[in-house]
């Protein structure tokens, strides 16, 4: 999914936020075999993490384009996963050529 977002040219920070907000559990055949129960490694499986007492917290995406342009986007959450905050940045870097 990121893959695709990114090489559209127009895609909006919002966009790679919306796909670090993915809560599908990956299929059971899918999942790695890291000791832990099967139960605990589908409720891990998913982009964003919504657990009592662990999980996503926070989502950043940054882009840098070529004429210098940085962009910051970051949404935190809490431990019901509904956001919190939103703090967005647009900075133009100096270059050093």
């Amino acid at each position: 999914m990121l893959s695709q977002t990114i090489d559209e040219s127009n895609f909006q920070l919002e966009d790679i936020i919306a796909i670090m907000s993915d809560k599908i559990i990956a299929p059971k055949d899918s999942l790695p075999k890291t000791g832990i129960s099967l139960e605990l490694e589908r409720k891990l499986s998913p982009v964003f993490i919504s657990m009592k007492g662990y999980g996503t917290r926070c989502s950043t995406a940054i882009r840098l384009d070529y004429d210098n342009n940085l962009e910051f986007l970051e949404v935190s959450y809490d431990e019901s996963a509904h956001p919190t905050s939103t703090k967005r940045y647009e900075l133009q870097l100096n270059s050093h050529k």
